[in-house]
């Protein structure tokens, strides 16, 4: 019996089949609306394979259950009456564009970040995001205005820091967009391995740690962070940053063809991430590929009108910190080869 006041119910049961053969049945509903199905899996095994069995179905309801809370919490906000929205619900309603990493994303979740502040000004959650949005304007190029965005997202992430003693997960991850957008890599690292401690299963923690390491030119551990990350985050989650990042990770190990599979993939799972295509021209250019090379960098002129090498190198993170600038100048070698004015 579940309790009165529980949201979630999560139930199991084992059939036995022919054979000596058992199946267990797994499933989470939303006991607020309607007892809706969320998630179920079914396993086999033998009577005498039950207790290995039991540790793996555990590992994966452990994870499954919390994609699927993640995902109907944030179904549940953003079905709500504008009237009737907390701040909690308008960070919920701000999340999915937040991961999505475009500009124009990431201007359409400050509304609700910025209403969300109003509505309970002691929250760091909604100040640490929108802290992160403004660092996305500056690193894909998505405002006029780079240093006054680049002073506002370190004074957000400052605040958020001040509001948040204990070190909430998403608040820390959400608060290194600050630290790349000063490009203090090291604090950047410092936010990302205390998040990844108090919350080793929070699937944005990974992937940022991907983007971490591949600006740091460490493709193989980019790479096993993004395969993390993408175990982590669920199938309902935008994972077109985590498909960047793998492009990304590719790149800088000088796999160019793979590199541009990927980033191919993460357009395709989010078109208006139109600044990818600052690392796919150079990847087209270095295996050869001239055409998509140049029709690569025409997306990208068209996108960002007046777009120079100056504008894309105040916008990528990391210049000016040894370990990031061989990874970073590669790119910039690539674009000024196919004609990016200075």
């Amino acid at each position: 019996m579940q309790p009165s006041d529980a949201r979630y119910g999560l139930t199991g049961r084992v059939v036995r089949l022919p054979g000596g053969t058992v199946r267990v049945l797994t499933a989470l509903r939303d006991l607020a609306d309607g007892s809706r199905h969320l998630w179920g899996d079914a396993h086999d095994g033998t009577v005498e394979q039950l207790p290995q069995l039991q540790d793996r179905i555990a590992h994966q309801v452990v994870r499954a259950t919390r994609q699927s809370i993640d995902a109907a919490e944030m179904d549940s906000a953003r079905r709500k009456p504008p009237g009737s929205l907390r701040a909690h619900d308008l960070v919920l309603r701000a999340l999915p564009f937040i991961l999505a990493a475009d500009p124009t994303s990431a201007r359409a979740a400050l509304g609700p970040l910025e209403q969300a502040m109003g509505l309970d000004p002691d929250d760091p959650r909604p100040v640490a995001l929108a802290s992160w949005c403004r660092a996305q304007l500056l690193l894909y190029d998505g405002t006029a205005h780079p240093d006054a965005e680049r002073v506002l997202a370190r004074q957000l992430a400052d605040r958020a820091a001040a509001l948040d003693p204990c070190g909430d997960p998403l608040v820390l991850t959400a608060r290194s967009g600050g630290a790349i957008a000063a490009n203090r890599c090291d604090q950047v690292d410092a936010l990302l391995a205390r998040a990844g401690a108090v919350d080793p299963g929070f699937g944005w923690v990974w992937e940022r740690k991907g983007w971490l390491r591949a600006i740091h030119g460490e493709p193989e551990a980019a790479l096993a962070c993004f395969r993390r990350a993408m175990q982590l985050k669920g199938p309902r989650a935008p994972i077109a940053n985590c498909l960047a990042g793998i492009g990304k990770a590719h790149f800088v190990a000088g796999r160019f063809e793979e590199a541009a599979r990927w980033m191919n993939r993460a357009l395709s799972e989010n078109p208006a991430a139109v600044w990818l295509n600052r690392v796919l021209a150079p990847c087209y250019l270095a295996f050869g590929e001239q055409q998509s090379a140049a029709r690569s960098l025409d997306l990208l002129r068209r996108a960002y009108p007046g777009i120079t090498l100056a504008r894309v190198e105040a916008a990528l993170p990391g210049i000016g910190d040894s370990r990031c600038d061989d990874t970073q100048g590669r790119l910039l070698e690539g674009l000024t080869a196919l004609g990016l004015p200075a």
